[in-house]
């Protein structure tokens, strides 16, 4: 793939420096700063050109609207942090004049981005520029911007203009000759637009076709109480202010920014919000808003926290993704998911996918359970759309979207995936399960997951084909996790998974049916049950159709993988791209190649399930055979060849997934964070390189350190306990933090933790 990005190692900062134009859009991701309601790419404040390197986007969770009539995508908000600065007659530009001492930081630990540099302009005047901005996550309504500037060697007529600015657009980018150009989505209608109050102004937009308000205020703070003028546009509001600085004068200003949507209260009560709110950051200050800020930051961070030490490489690199994890994920809104570029671009439109269930929600279970039931929410309010997508389908009960947005429809504009990648249904249910087992939230089973289990066993009935040359229930027609085989037949993933979603629906009915006959009785008769349907779902389930070699006790991918040509994947070992984008689509369904874990995710999911020698074949079959394209890809090896016992081998994995963004393994930050590796990062860390899973409904570690670390420590949220885990390579360490004693499962073995430390043998 790509060759990697060089950057210093640091345990809680990431750094540009120096200046790096060539890989502006690339720092553009990587400095995205959010709070969950929010996230804003780390853009320049003055901007950047060529248009064709920049990606400007500020995303609020929820917030989509239509395009081309059909679909829809998430909206690139206002703008709230744009400033064009003047030294005298020289505006300031990156590319014009020189830079002395720049450095660029995203500070993890705080929450910040700062920028510093010393601008030499064009007349060879030297400027001390200073930027901060940060996302509040106190009071996830407010975004905080400060700007200082102190002329060097230099007396300066310094104007400085910032804005808040609705004249916005989503960019859709076609990058295929002959054509290169942006394509602008333009989804917001202006209301009102104008000085609020002395010092503050006003934005108020609408989304076109979904009618979302977003409504803004902008309070700035003038070094030395400077004046503020306001020039008005239809679009746009600037707040304008002039300094005089002499040599060693500091002058600048503190923006404070207020947000609200429709999506929160009535318009008239945001009008209420959002003045009272920034009256009152305005009294606190940009200091106190930043100490509250940072204060918040601290918490979190007591809690999701993964310490490494004797790898500051790797430290670095589970930290971001714990990050931005926590940036992105509105954790008190049921209705928003998580968008697979986290709040970071709006590739993929911003939609949500398997990647949410699969590979970042462990991580949320296991660190905030809340966070955890929220996103399960999601699905559960989504339900009607998912009921509307298998009815469309000719199809009983649910049938969930391959892309997901703001009502559960699928968003999907291919069908090759929309109508057939529809493991994702059988991967919520997965999800549900995994919450419930790690929380215990018996009232979250019986009043939401229940009826999701029903309505996804019944889409997978109706969904299986009877063969009777076989004497067994196929899947037809499918696209399982692996995306660079064709549509095929009886992906094993697909047919697993269903048939574990009926299995757990079964138990779901039955638990009610004894425990809870009065819930049981208002939902059978909401849904029209009958008896006969877990006859159904017990025959399906037991006769799913599973694709055995048994000579080679090798579980196969689908029906028509082995058939396929072989192809020698050391041909592509220096590659610089995708296979795909070296062969063609249309050859890559025809030879034997996966773009990513499928059996091999099958067998860690399902774990229990298959033995070691079972998933010690799939592992040495399919392992050669994966190009790992997708970001998807490395994290779940890890997790395998951790189970397996193969320590470098799962360490190796593990540095690639923990680093993929940072590092732009792939080439593709350009176009987002990763979130489902930022996910799969936590779980190949904790899950693979820590061994954790829940066995027999108890917790269980079997740890494997890599050879060059010296101890890793991480904490468990698990059925109301709260546990700390120290691994070193002789002995690990557990202490319950939080809850009620538990008996626990250590390298097989069981031990019981209570108030005290635990210490038992590694390995």
């Amino acid at each position: 793939m790509a060759e990697r990005i060089k950057m210093e190692y640091l345990p809680w900062e990431v750094k540009e420096k120096p200046y790096q134009p060539e890989r502006n859009i690339y720092y553009e991701t990587i400095f995205t700063l959010g709070n969950g309601y929010m996230g804003v790419r780390g853009c320049l404040e003055e901007g950047f050109e060529p248009e064709d390197d920049t990606y400007p986007g500020i995303y609020i969770a929820g917030i989509y609207d239509n395009y081309d009539g059909e679909y829809v995508e998430l909206v690139n908000c206002p703008e709230i942090f744009g400033v064009d600065v003047w030294i005298g007659q020289h505006k300031l530009d990156m590319k014009k004049g020189k830079l002395v001492d720049y450095t660029r930081c995203l500070n993890m630990h705080e929450g910040t981005l700062t920028r510093e540099f010393v601008w030499v302009d064009p007349d060879g005047n030297s400027t001390k520029f200073y930027w901060q901005r940060f996302i509040s996550m106190s009071n996830v309504h407010m975004s905080c911007l400060r700007l200082r500037i102190v002329p060097i060697d230099h007396s300066a007529d310094i104007k400085v203009q910032t804005r808040l600015n609705g004249d916005v657009f989503n960019r859709r980018q076609r990058d295929y000759p002959p054509i290169k150009r942006i394509i602008p989505n333009y989804h917001l209608d202006t209301v009102e637009c104008g000085p609020f109050e002395k010092k503050v102004a006003l934005l108020h937009t609408r989304t076109k076709t979904t009618g979302i308000d977003i409504y803004q205020l902008a309070a700035i703070m003038t070094v030395d109480n400077t004046p503020v003028d306001n020039e008005v546009n239809e679009k746009c509001v600037r707040q304008t202010m002039t300094f005089l600085a002499k040599p060693g004068q500091e002058v600048g200003f503190d923006k404070l920014v207020e947000t609200y949507t429709s999506r929160d209260a009535s318009i008239d009560e945001i009008r209420l919000l959002a003045r009272k709110e920034i009256c009152s950051a305005q009294d606190i200050g940009y200091d106190g808003l930043l100490k509250e800020h940072i204060k918040r930051w601290d918490k979190i961070w007591e809690n999701a926290d993964i310490e490494i030490e004797g790898d500051i490489a790797s430290q670095q690199g589970i930290r971001f993704n714990i990050f931005n994890l926590i940036q992105a994920n509105a954790s008190d809104d049921p209705y928003v998911n998580l968008p697979a570029k986290l709040l970071s671009h709006t590739r993929y439109k911003g939609n949500a996918f398997w990647d949410t269930e699969m590979f970042m929600f462990p991580f949320y279970v296991f660190t905030n359970p809340k966070a955890a039931r929220n996103l399960l929410m999601y699905r559960y309010n989504m339900l009607p759309g998912a009921r509307k997508n298998a009815k469309r389908r000719g199809l009983r009960g649910a049938m969930y979207p391959w892309c997901s947005a703001h009502d559960g429809s699928e968003q999907c504009e291919t069908w090759e995936y929309g109508d057939c990648e529809i493991h994702i249904t059988a991967d919520v249910a997965y999800a549900l399960d995994q919450y419930i087992q790690a929380t215990g939230d018996e009232e979250f089973l019986v009043n939401y997951a229940a009826e999701i289990y029903i309505e996804t066993a019944r889409f997978w009935v109706d969904r299986v084909t009877w063969n009777p040359r076989r004497g067994c229930y196929t899947i037809l027609t499918v696209k399982g996790p692996d995306e660079y085989c064709a549509i095929t037949n009886n992906n094993m993933y697909t047919n697993y998974m269903a048939e574990r979603n009926l299995e757990l629906a079964e138990k779901a009915v039955s638990y009610l049916k004894e425990n809870y006959p009065d819930k049981w009785e208002k939902l059978s008769q909401d849904l029209q049950w009958k008896d006969e349907e877990l006859e159904k779902w017990r025959e399906v389930r037991q006769k799913m159709y599973k694709n055995w070699d048994k000579e080679k006790n090798l579980l196969i991918q689908d029906d028509l993988f082995m058939d396929k040509q072989e192809e020698d994947l050391s041909k592509y070992k220096d590659r610089k791209m995708p296979v795909l984008e070296i062969i063609g689509y249309e050859r890559v369904m025809r030879v034997r190649i996966l773009r990513q874990a499928d059996v091999i995710h099958l067998m860690y999911l399902l774990n229990d399930s298959f033995d070691y020698d079972q998933k010690l074949t799939a592992f040495n079959f399919y392992e050669p055979l994966t190009t790992h394209d997708s970001s998807l890809s490395y994290c779940i090896h890890c997790i395998m060849a951790a189970e397996l016992g193969m320590r470098e081998k799962a360490f190796d994995y593990f540095f690639k997934t923990c680093r993929l963004d940072l590092d732009d393994e792939m080439d593709t930050a350009c176009t987002g964070l990763h979130g489902a590796s930022m996910g799969g990062t936590w779980q190949a860390l904790v899950n693979g390189l820590g061994g954790m899973r829940i066995t027999d409904g108890k917790l269980s570690l079997k740890p494997i350190l890599p050879s060059s670390w010296n101890k890793v420590t991480f904490n468990i949220h698990f059925q109301g306990r709260v546990i700390k885990a120290t691994i070193k390579p002789d002995e690990t360490e557990l202490c319950l933090l939080k809850g009620e004693p538990l008996s626990l499962l250590f390298n097989g073995e069981l031990v019981q933790l209570d108030q005290s430390k635990l210490n038992v043998k590694t390995s």
